[in-house]
């Protein structure tokens, strides 16, 4: 037997054409790239028929093509410039009699812009290696739309909860189209439906004076009555049975004018490494960087503030698993203060406030088989020796906080009365204290609901007396913005995010995943000629922390998380008018604490971002400064564990009393 090891396997490298897409194909798995390799390089035999450009009789001069008897000398081909030096009477004779070749030149109308739009049909028959054939269609039709400066824009049908339209290619995209599925094929009508959709999210987007000229393309398997075998451009496959004698193999149909032009053959390797590519699709980031981290999800976020909070400018409340941080913040990002109260056992944290040097705590417990509620006030300073004033009652509470989130920090509000909110929103009052010590617990039935809290400013929905409003509270303030409800209510039910900037006076709210909404402001803001409702599109790796009208755009601000196939920063661009992106800051580095960041958010201090360890627990708070003059980010990191151990302790036992 040989000592000889088998070198390992080259990488697989795939043509250079696909070079815009490494930074998606180089997450993709070793298997799938492999399997890629091989399918793109068939694919490409079909190129030369899609590489033509749309031709006019003027305007932009994109090069010769054919052969024609009319032009001017300097087209004239080799072969007749030759016949002019061997035999020029019979040169002079084909000139006259207009028997000379030319060079035929092309041009394109620079007043159009194609836009691609690929639909990838995700029935029984683009399952398994189905699924790799219309994957490998995908990034041949992104190729050949970026070969021709077009704009991209894909989905995949059918999908009941509605048509998404994709305008790049991001690993989270390619994992959403990799896992959908559907019971039938995509259809014409739910073709039809789609190009409906992005006409109408389309109009407006293009610069003024150039249109968008949409190039339709469907892709799926080749079955009766499916929309890729009848359509007019499509990329239609119909797979081939599993041989024993070799590999797999799939036939690929170009169909372009409603006919077809072209045909190819796609194999398939070993059926274990298709099974590999399938069940992971894509490389696992750095040990260093995801090791145990659960999986990202898009998810309703409700309206309390989770692992961190600043009710005021140099405050940060911090959820660790037992109990509450407190951090106070002096000049320079020093640690003027920390304290830690420890919650007590199987207790929920009904609300936190604090004030100035006063620790106001209101948690839920269950003792001797009865709900009781507790409100007690702690002294920060243990320096003064005076015992917390605590009232109890007991009242049936359990269903308020039934789904809160193990790292919620709801606030409490004193009007002087102490106001708090369940979990799904609703307002309760505890009264004047009385001499049974009693809480004098209520519902508040009539109080608007509360729907986010950013900061110090607390969002309640306002229904009453005709249209719903938004109204943002200051506590001590009372009323500082309003603002009008768009077309679908806000319910908590339903809301995946919301933020507010007072500097900027702007609210913004997600009611569905990806898409945000601006509602108009009641009130004047400046460099804001007309007050309306605005829409946000992101993608599903971005999180909005900031948007605002700006000259009839928008100013954004997100984060790109790395854990939702992002690229790990923080990202401010605008949006202008006509749709047009325009980013003219860097980028905001996270560095290596991106995929660990479960929260970010604005502050006026920086940016404010939470990590977590690899069982998910809260690690460091980080605070970022970006200085704009050299471009480099300074990261101020507070170990949570660690200021826990040494923090002030406050005795809250008698909240368990």
């Amino acid at each position: 037997m040989s000592d000889a090891q088998e070198a390992p396997a080259a990488p697989p490298k795939l043509p250079a054409a696909y070079a815009p897409f490494l930074p998606v194909l180089e997450q993709l798995s070793e298997p799938m790239l492999r399997i890629l390799q091989g399918q793109l390089a068939q694919f490409e035999r079909m190129a030369r028929i899609l590489e033509a450009p749309d031709l006019a009789e003027h305007g932009d001069f994109e090069g010769y093509g054919g052969l024609s008897q009319r032009g001017d000398l300097g087209q004239i081909v080799q072969s007749e410039l030759l016949l002019r030096t061997e035999e020029p009477l019979e040169f002079l004779r084909r000139l006259a009699e207009s028997e000379t070749l030319y060079h035929e030149k092309r041009y394109a109308d620079p007043g159009v812009r194609p836009a691609y739009r690929v639909m990838i049909s995700i029935g029984p028959g683009s399952l398994g290696h189905g699924r790799m054939v219309a994957l490998a269609a995908l990034f041949f039709l992104a190729r050949i739309a970026h070969g021709r400066k077009a704009q991209l824009h894909w989905c995949f049908l059918p999908r009941p909860e509605g048509v998404v339209w994709f305008d790049a290619l991001t690993p989270e995209t390619v994992r959403r189209l990799l896992r959908a599925a559907s019971f039938r094929e995509m259809s014409l009508d739910d073709v039809e439906a789609a190009t409906a959709l992005w006409s109408d999210l389309a109009k407006g987007r293009a610069k003024a004076g150039r249109r968008l000229d949409p190039v339709d393309w469907t892709v799926g398997a080749r079955r009766e009555g499916a929309a890729a075998s009848v359509a007019g451009g499509a990329l239609s496959f119909r797979l081939g049975p599993p041989s024993p004698d070799g590999p797999r193999a799939a036939e690929v149909a170009l169909r372009q004018g409603g006919r077809e032009r072209s045909r190819a053959s796609v194999s398939f390797p070993d059926d274990r490494v298709c099974v590999s590519a399938l069940n992971d699709p894509f490389r696992p980031l750095a040990p260093s960087q995801v090791a145990g981290l659960p999986a990202l999800r898009r998810e309703l976020v409700g309206w309390e503030p989770r692992y961190f909070t600043t009710p005021e400018r140099r405050l940060a409340i911090v959820r660790l698993d037992d109990g509450l941080l407190i951090l106070r913040f002096g000049d320079k990002l020093t640690l003027a203060g920390c304290w830690f109260a420890a919650l007590p056992p199987d207790a929920v944290l009904a609300g936190v406030r604090v004030n100035y040097s006063m620790l106001t705590l209101l948690t839920r417990s269950r003792r001797s088989g009865s709900d009781r509620m507790a409100l007690g006030r702690f002294l920060l300073d243990s320096d003064r020796r005076f015992p917390p004033i605590v009232r109890s009652q007991a009242v049936a509470t359990e269903h308020l906080f039934a789904k809160q989130s193990p790292y919620a920090i709801p606030p409490i509000f004193e009007t002087p009365e102490i106001r708090f909110y369940s979990t799904s929103g609703h307002a309760f009052e505890l009264g004047p204290y009385r001499s049974d010590h009693d809480l004098g617990f209520g519902p508040l039935y009539k109080a608007p609901q509360i729907v986010g809290v950013s900061g110090l400013y607390h969002i309640v929905r306002d229904d009453a007396g005709g249209g719903a409003l938004l109204r943002v509270l200051k506590p001590g303030s009372g009323l500082v913005d309003s603002f009008r409800e768009g077309v679908d209510p806000v319910a908590l039910s339903r809301l995946y995010g919301l933020t507010y900037s007072r500097s900027d006076r702007s609210l913004a709210y997600s009611l569905a995943p990806n898409r945000w909404t601006l509602p108009a402001s009641l009130g004047p803001r400046p460099g804001v000629v007309e007050e309306r409702a605005l829409d946000l599109t992101v993608t599903r790796d971005e999180n909005l922390l900031s948007a605002r009208p700006h000259r009839g755009g928008l100013a954004v601000r997100v984060w790109s998380d790395l854990r939702a196939g992002g690229a790990g920063v923080v990202r401010s661009f605008r949006r202008e008018a006509d749709g047009e992106i325009v980013q003219k800051q860097p980028n905001v580095k996270l560095g290596d604490d991106a995929a660990h960041i479960v929260k970010l958010e604005l502050g006026e201090e920086g940016i404010l971002a939470l990590t977590v360890t690899a069982e998910g627990t809260p690690a460091e708070l980080l605070i970022l400064r970006h200085n704009k003059r050299t471009g480099r980010t300074g990261t101020t990191r507070f170990d949570l564990p660690a200021l826990r151990d040494t923090a002030k302790e406050i005795d809250v036992s008698a909240l368990d009393g």
